[in-house]
Order: structure tokens, then C-alpha cells, then sequence
């Protein structure tokens, strides 16, 4: 193999994140990847920052068990995958002599371990996975390969949504989660966060908050969030703001003709509009109106009277 392609295939070792596909690499390119030549290039990128660390001591282990025990070293590589999908990719990758050396080395590992702990249940269930995947051809192998991936690959695109739903869920009171809701309402008022918190709730029964924030989104998606929250802090007792009001003083606020009219106007207003709720509807209207340069002034000003006053914020339009 050309230094070039040494490169590129060290490039490809280094860059995958999946401990899977590192291992997979070592078995398809051993003869390379394993090589004195391929571990002395990494360990000089190590040097140099350019390659993760931890790849290197991979390549070591291995290669020496490819020198000395060949039959360990197929066995450790199958041990060490964690998904169907990888035993699968082995099993397309290697041959009847060096399968049948896996085997062997499995059998005697569950022999030497003691009787019903967990390592031994984990290696016989695997070492029958290894076996009856042997049994199906190498298109049945391919296809099972392109259903599984399928199947993982939307298991690893519902994770952002995942985390946000429970980031949502996770605030600390119940304005700051209308106010995470009305940030990202396209991504949480959808039928697959619906189905995140139905299986959260399944999970958590007698998580009360999770319960509330439940029917929370239930209602947002029939009424919408402000609508939703307003229901939610009815049924709490706890004191309502109407945020379209909110948001039509914010709007008058904006419009007025000169500085002193808007000084007065936020003065007259300063209880609803200086707040928590008067920034958070400003950003929001900032948001879906980005690049707004009245808008961009207005918040920064608003932001300025919430930490100064409004008297000492507005010294500079005066």
C-alpha cells in the first residue's frame, strides 16, 4: 500500500467515532493497520496532534495478538463488537477457517467461566448469534446489514429530540418552560416528541411534573402553547400574564416617534413590559424576524432597562 493510501486509511481509522467500525477496520485491513510501519505513522501523528490518542494503544494490542495468537486475535475482535449489524459485518468479512476459530475460542472461554455468571450467559448468547449467522448466505447477511442500519440510523436521528424534550422538561419552572416551548415549538409540537413523553411518563408514572408537561403539550397542539400555559396556571392558582398583550404593548413600544415618547410609553408599561415575559416575547419576535435591526436595538434596550433602570438606560437616546 502507497504512503497515500496508508494516510487516507489512517485518516478513516482515526476519524470514527464507533468503536464498532475502529475494530471492523483492524479486521478488514489487518495486514495493514497492524503493520510496524501504519502503528510508527499514528504514533507520530499522535506527536503532532493530528490522530486521536487512544488509537494507537488499539492498533499495539492487537497487532501483537495477530503475531503471536492469531486465533485470539479474531476471537478478542469479536468479543469486543457490541451490535448485531458489526457480528454481521465479521461474519461477511472472514472465512469459514477463521469463523471456526472463534467458535472454538468462545466454547473454551464459556468453559472456563464459572457457571451462571454474566459474562458466560453473554458469550453463549453471542457465540449462538455468531452460529446461526453463519447459517444464512452472504445476501441474507447483506440484507439483515441494510435492515438493521435502517432501523439504528432512525433510533440515532430521534436523539436530538430526545435530549430536547427532556431539556424542556427538565426547566425550572413553569415560565421558563412555556417560554423553551414557544422557542422551539417546530421541533416539540410533533407526533414524535408526543411519542418521547408518552414513553417517558411510561417510564417515570410517578413523576407528577412529567405527567403535567404531558398534558401541557397535548393542549398546545389543540389550542396552541400560550393558550396551553394560560389553562396550566389557571388550574395552579398561579398569576397569568397575557403574553398578546405583552406583545402588542412591545409592538406600540417599538413604533413610538422619538425616544421620549418611548421612554414614557415603557415607563407607563414598565411592570408587564421590563420582565421576564416582555424580553422573552421580544426575542421571539426577533427570532422569526432575524436580522431585524429595530428589532436587535429594541431587545438590547430592554435587556439595558432590566439591569439599569429604564431612567439610565435611556441617558444615550436622550
Amino acid at each position: 500500500m502507497s504512503d497515500f493510501d496508508l494516510n487516507r486509511l489512517l485518516d478513516e481509522f482515526t476519524a470514527v467515532n464507533d468503536s464498532d467500525a475502529a475494530l471492523l477496520l483492524v479486521l478488514e485491513y489487518r495486514d495493514v493497520l497492524l503493520s510496524n510501519e501504519a502503528i510508527a505513522l499514528l504514533e507520530s501523528r499522535e506527536v503532532r496532534g493530528a490522530s486521536l490518542p487512544s488509537r494507537v494503544p488499539i492498533l499495539r494490542d492487537f497487532g501483537r495478538l495477530y503475531g503471536a495468537d492469531p486465533a485470539q486475535f479474531y476471537f478478542q475482535l469479536f468479543a469486543n463488537l457490541q451490535s448485531r449489524i458489526a457480528m454481521r459485518r465479521l461474519c461477511l468479512l472472514l472465512g469459514d477457517a477463521e469463523l471456526d476459530l472463534i467458535e472454538e475460542e468462545a466454547m473454551q472461554a464459556t468453559f472456563q467461566s464459572g457457571n451462571g455468571s454474566e459474562p458466560i450467559e453473554q458469550m453463549t448468547a453471542r457465540l449462538t448469534d455468531l452460529r446461526e449467522m453463519r447459517q444464512q448466505s452472504t445476501a441474507q447477511l447483506q440484507t439483515l446489514i441494510a435492515e438493521d442500519q435502517l432501523i439504528q440510523d432512525e433510533a440515532e436521528a430521534v436523539l436530538p429530540l430526545l435530549a430536547k424534550v427532556d431539556e424542556w422538561c427538565a426547566q425550572e419552572d413553569w415560565q421558563a418552560s412555556e417560554h423553551f416551548l414557544l422557542v422551539n415549538e417546530a421541533e416539540l409540537l410533533t407526533d414524535e416528541a408526543a411519542g418521547i413523553l408518552l414513553a417517558r411518563v411510561a417510564e417515570k408514572q410517578d413523576d407528577d411534573r412529567l405527567q403535567q408537561h404531558m398534558m401541557v403539550h397535548k393542549r398546545a397542539r389543540e389550542i396552541g402553547a400560550v393558550a396551553a400555559y394560560a389553562e396550566l396556571r389557571a388550574s395552579l392558582g398561579e398569576d397569568q400574564v397575557d403574553l398578546a398583550q405583552v406583545e402588542n404593548l412591545l409592538v406600540r413600544w417599538m413604533q413610538a416617534p422619538n425616544w421620549p415618547v418611548s421612554e414614557a410609553l415603557l415607563t407607563v408599561h414598565e411592570e408587564l413590559l421590563v420582565s421576564e415575559h416582555g424580553e422573552m416575547v421580544l426575542r421571539l419576535l426577533l427570532q422569526h424576524n432575524t436580522g431585524n435591526a429595530s428589532l436587535q436595538e429594541h431587545l438590547e434596550l430592554l435587556v439595558a432597562c432590566r439591569r439599569d433602570g429604564i431612567a439610565v438606560a435611556y441617558v444615550g437616546k436622550r
